[in-house]
């Protein structure tokens, strides 16, 4: 009976191992937006990682566990429910509502010792410098939130064909807004459906435009069309719609 036990005891000490590791370190510890509290921690003996908010309403207050999709961190309930999927950024941990209201965790534990991120650096797909319809501006916002745009957010994809229809590989984007999905190259052209903010699409390539920047094709649902990769608010401010790499 107690060699069983014991190992009944390493079989789950090996399962917490294996799910702890695999899950990325760097993002176990507290992070915080507003009011609502996240506690990210390591692995139970089935190798679930375990999570736990404090303060935080709707969906947000069932969340028990988490797991690394890609390049994001999955918050899911116990239901196995996904609430929310965070992007690395900056230090901090971003998602998106539906309504383009960006939600930045910052972190208010440090890191464990050793641990690093799994996304490398400023992004981990290659692009060129900010484009030039933007140089010049001073901040570049972020979808519809108030932060402004890093020089690598403001680049595109250097693998992408560009004013070329010789499609080859896609890259995908994260959507920073509620982004129209137009038929063709113009912000008067008609619009497919829009695409919710959190997205993750593929762009297969982009084409300049004279007064409104590139517009990026892509495949959507079995429908092609364009995606214009800044626009102007109502206030003047310029903001980008959709930033290079994510998961799916």
């Amino acid at each position: 009976m107690m060699t069983l036990r014991c190992l009944l005891i390493a079989i789950g000490l090996i399962l917490w191992g294996v799910g702890t590791a695999g899950a990325n370190n760097f993002y176990i510890g507290t992070w915080t937006y507003k009011g609502c509290t996240l506690h990210l921690k390591g692995g139970d003996i089935l190798g679930n990682l375990q999570a736990e908010t404090n303060f935080c309403s709707g969906d947000w207050a069932f969340v028990t566990q988490w797991r690394m999709s890609g390049d994001l961190v999955d918050l899911r309930t116990v239901l196995d429910k996904s609430v929310a999927r965070l992007k690395p950024s900056g230090g901090d941990l971003v998602t998106y509502l539906s309504s383009g209201a960006e939600i930045r965790f910052k972190r208010t534990t440090p890191a464990p010792a050793g641990a690093a991120p799994r996304v490398a650096g400023s992004g981990s797909v290659p692009v060129g410098a900010p484009e030039a319809f933007v140089r010049g501006v001073s901040c570049v916002k972020r979808g519809s939130g108030d932060s402004c745009a890093t020089d690598y957010e403001l680049g595109l994809p250097t693998s992408l064909p560009r004013n070329s229809t010789a499609y080859t590989k896609p890259v995908n984007v994260t959507v920073l807004t509620g982004l129209n999905f137009r038929a063709k190259i113009g912000f008067d052209q008609p619009v497919h459906f829009s695409i919710p903010a959190g997205s993750c699409v593929p762009i297969w390539a982009c084409f300049d435009t004279n007064g409104t920047g590139p517009w990026c094709v892509t495949r959507v649902n079995g429908k092609q069309g364009y995606l214009a990769m800044f626009s102007k608010r109502s206030s003047g401010e310029m903001q980008v719609n959709y930033t290079t790499g994510c998961a799916g």
